[in-house]
């Protein structure tokens, strides 16, 4: 009996170090330059004039088309840091060249990660965060809101798991 409870035991530790693999270290991210930010915001614009005008296109030829840029930052399970920033940095270089631009960062998670981690959310905002401020960009201008598990992206099951865990980005009027 001991046997088999020390090997489910070194099962569980041998699984969380594989979780925990797949984090990603966030001092190890660093900070991109200005040059590089600007023409990131610069490209998003680019794609998302670019498409409108395809949808637009196709609307005329009696198409519907759900064409959507990715704008949100997605995570691993159990995870609050990825190396997949790429909408970040865009956000980043459009605030740098607009000082007037405030942004809201949502955390989300997904319903199993609430049972055991419900503080994920705000840590995955907390991070994309730190990464925003880390590239130049003052934390007043950056707003938290986490929403744990209450505005999924996708169904709240197996399969939308992974949709699930990310951030969002708003713009905040004022």
């Amino acid at each position: 009996m001991k046997k088999l409870f020390a090997l489910l035991i070194l099962t569980i530790i041998s699984a969380c170090v594989r979780m925990k693999k797949n984090c990603v270290n966030a001092n190890k991210i660093e900070k991109k330059s200005t040059e590089y930010l600007v023409s990131k915001s610069d490209s998003i614009f680019a794609i998302r004039e670019s498409e409108r005008e395809q949808k637009a296109e196709l609307e005329k030829q009696g198409i519907i088309s759900d064409i959507n840029f990715e704008s949100n930052i997605y995570f691993n399970q159990n995870c609050f840091t990825t190396e997949k920033l790429e909408f970040a940095y865009c956000a980043i270089g459009a605030m740098l060249k607009n000082e007037n631009l405030r942004i809201r960062i949502i955390g989300n998670l997904d319903k199993f990660e609430l049972k055991n981690n419900p503080e994920l959310s705000l840590k995955r905002a907390e991070f994309v965060q730190m990464i925003m401020i880390k590239n130049g960009i003052k934390k007043n201008r950056i707003e938290i809101l986490d929403v744990k598990n209450d505005r999924p992206n996708a169904p709240l099951n197996e399969k939308g798991r992974k949709e699930n865990r990310r951030t969002d980005f708003e713009i905040i009027n004022e």
